[in-house]
């Protein structure tokens, strides 16, 4: 498992979408633990959720990308920090390189000039 807390919590109202670029080999994605969870201010013992199952990810060692809808989620407040955990598939080591993380927006109703 690997913790992180931000400097600034994210806005998932103002960025609803998290996406995360990756690449992944020996997950087990038939578990329905999580992959990423996001503490929205709940802290770790008492909430947060589970933006990606290891599920939602495909172990190919190929580049993938996966979004989610936060609003989705119904986060209590801003997200605050983010945990990556995951569990190995029938060969060790489970390997998940992650390259870009982000947060977008959405526009929508946006008038065309």
């Amino acid at each position: 498992m690997w913790l992180y807390y931000f400097d600034l919590p994210i806005d998932w109202r103002q960025y609803p979408i998290v996406v995360i670029r990756y690449r992944a080999r020996n997950l087990d994605t038939s578990s329905r633990n999580y992959f990423l969870w996001m503490d929205d201010g709940t802290d770790p013992n008492r909430g947060g959720f589970h933006a990606f199952q290891q599920r939602d990810l495909v172990a190919d060692e190929r580049i993938r990308e996966a979004r989610k809808e936060l609003r989705a989620e119904k986060p209590v407040g801003a997200i605050e920090g983010i945990a990556l955990g995951m569990l190995c598939g029938e060969q060790s080591p489970a390997v998940v390189e992650v390259g870009e993380y982000f947060y977008m927006q959405i526009f929508e109703n946006t008038p065309r000039t």
